[in-house]
């Protein structure tokens, strides 16, 4: 009996530490403080970034557009773009899903770029205002580019 009570002891124990480790490093929204080391560190400056990226969807869902943008065949990777799409978002065609998985589009966003104390920059927003379509499935592949304004 001794050993499960001291095993249930230590359990506990654990389990206390455990909890008290998370609420330390528990994740801080953008814009708030976080305490690390001491030290806080905090939002110092946002700016506002205009992006336009054009490529082939790839992936299309009530709320998000997923577009493949650049390939390097020497690596055999893609870069994506995963994209939220809100009713202030406004479509050449009739609406998302006038759109379908191979179409090519040109989409026009914001990112908002917040830098830290400690200099460091991160997207902590990003705003897709409007999405243009190009032109329809092909059975080649075409991959657009990334241009930043």
């Amino acid at each position: 009996m001794k050993k499960i009570t001291l095993m249930a002891l230590i359990v506990m124990i654990a389990i206390c530490a455990n909890c008290s480790y998370a609420e330390k490093t528990e994740k801080v929204a953008p814009g708030q403080a976080a305490k690390k080391s001491d030290k806080e560190v905090t939002v110092v400056s946002t700016s506002l970034r205009a992006k336009e990226i054009t490529g082939e969807i790839t992936g299309i869902s009530s709320n998000y557009i997923s577009i493949v943008y650049s390939q390097d065949e020497d690596n055999a990777t893609e870069y994506e773009a995963l994209l939220l799409v809100g009713e202030g978002t406004t479509f050449t065609r009739k609406n998302l899903s006038a759109l379908s998985v191979g179409d090519i589009v040109s989409v026009q966003c914001d990112d908002y770029i917040q830098t830290d104390s400690n200099g460091r920059k991160y997207c902590a927003k990003r705003v897709t205002k409007e999405v243009k379509f190009l032109s329809p499935a092909r059975k080649d592949k075409l991959v657009g580019t990334e241009k930043v304004r």
